[in-house]
């Protein structure tokens, strides 16, 4: 019986996880009408997300009734932790990590996957749907907060899971912020704000450990809400980003989509959004202040994990290294018996593609074509 309950369980998580349902009704059909428009196919799916988004109004007004006077006194005394890097560059197991040090608080599985927008006030019943044991899994597993954002508000690349056409536009506009008005700007931050606020307060006042891709292109942004934030920037050989966001792309970005979108489309998108978002993040990290930032490589990283581990804790002036040394070395040793090698493979023609596009990215981290990637006609 136990082992049935988990299964159906653990089925829950990764279902809700990603629906966009959390904001108001009124902002959710804002969001269908700028969508560029919904396939017949997947009608369903969008009244789906649009009856949860009815269902969950009651539970949001709840949860402003109870805690919305506490979320909004919180104060956040610590500036927040941005783990920051391009996607399939090592931010979650580095997230995963870090968030080992029980002085920290991050976002978890369980406080993200059904709803950020009321998981204060459904703690209990979510516990009691999913079970003791995937409860407490999910409480340790930190997750990226930029799904509390899909949540609460219309301002999230993530809408992109949803309408892929819109992918490109909606990085420009809620990644680099580069066709929004004040107005909006401001709205996001507010929104941004509020989540930390409700972390903060969930956390009982520790220093935050956020994990988010987008934020590598939010830093001025950031550093205009926490100007003594502290970002760790975490980066890789670009041939190997594009191999694992392709391979990403094909086996998992379509479940949710309302729109149809080819395999050359996402090519383009993968090599656009790469190009400005890592150009983007070279000239904005000369704003944060001396000290608040350290780069990992990668490649180094892995083989070195605890040497930069404490190079972190060094250079951001972070407290307890010695404290969390036991739980950072409990994972580092489990993840070392997986393997997780994997095989790629690419085209001539793709090598000379990224070549042309990313050359500003080998310029800067001097990669070249590693030896496990296949070069084919």
């Amino acid at each position: 019986m136990e082992s049935a309950r988990k299964k159906r369980s653990g089925g829950i998580l990764p279902k809700f996880a990603m629906l966009a349902a959390g904001m108001s009704l009124t902002q959710w059909l804002k969001v269908l009408l700028e969508s560029g428009g919904i396939e017949r196919k997947h009608w369903l799916r969008a009244l789906w997300i649009s009856t949860l988004t009815i269902a969950y109004a009651p539970l949001r007004f709840l949860e402003q009734v109870k805690f919305g006077k506490k979320i909004r006194n919180t104060e956040i005394k610590h500036p927040p932790i941005f783990i920051i890097g391009h996607w399939r560059s090592g931010t979650s197991y580095l997230h995963r990590l870090i968030a080992q040090d029980k002085n920290l608080g991050y976002a978890s599985a369980i406080q993200i996957s059904f709803n950020s927008e009321f998981y204060l006030t459904t703690d209990r019943f979510i516990k009691a749907l999913v079970g003791d044991q995937l409860y407490s899994e999910a409480a340790a597993a930190p997750l990226e907060d930029e799904y509390a954002i899909l949540h609460a508000s219309p301002y999230s690349y993530y809408l992109g899971l949803y309408f892929p056409r819109r992918t490109y536009d909606l990085f420009k506009k809620f990644v680099l912020f580069e066709r929004v008005d004040k107005q909006t700007r401001k709205r996001w931050k507010q929104v941004y704000l509020r989540i930390l606020k409700k972390l903060t307060f969930s956390s009982n006042g520790k220093r935050l450990v956020l994990k988010n891709p987008m934020n590598t292109g939010r830093i001025n942004l950031l550093l205009e809400m926490f100007p003594d934030a502290k970002f760790i920037h975490i980066y890789r050989n670009p041939y190997s980003v594009y191999c694992s966001m392709r391979r990403l792309h094909t086996s998992k970005a379509h479940t949710n989509f309302m729109q149809s979108f080819s395999d050359e489309e996402r090519e383009d998108v993968i090599i656009s959004m790469y190009r400005e978002l890592m150009q983007s993040y070279l000239i904005q990290k000369e704003a944060i202040p001396s000290g608040n930032l350290v780069e990992l490589k990668y490649e180094y990283f892995v083989n070195n994990q605890m040497e930069e581990l404490e190079r972190i804790y060094e250079e951001l002036g972070l407290p307890a290294f010695s404290q969390a040394k036991e739980a950072f070395k409990t994972l580092v040793d489990n993840e070392k018996k997986i393997d997780r090698s994997r095989g790629y493979e690419l085209s001539e023609k793709n090598i000379e593609r990224i070549r042309q596009h990313w050359q500003f990215a080998f310029d800067e981290w001097g990669y070249e074509l590693p030896e496990s990637i296949q070069v084919t006609k």
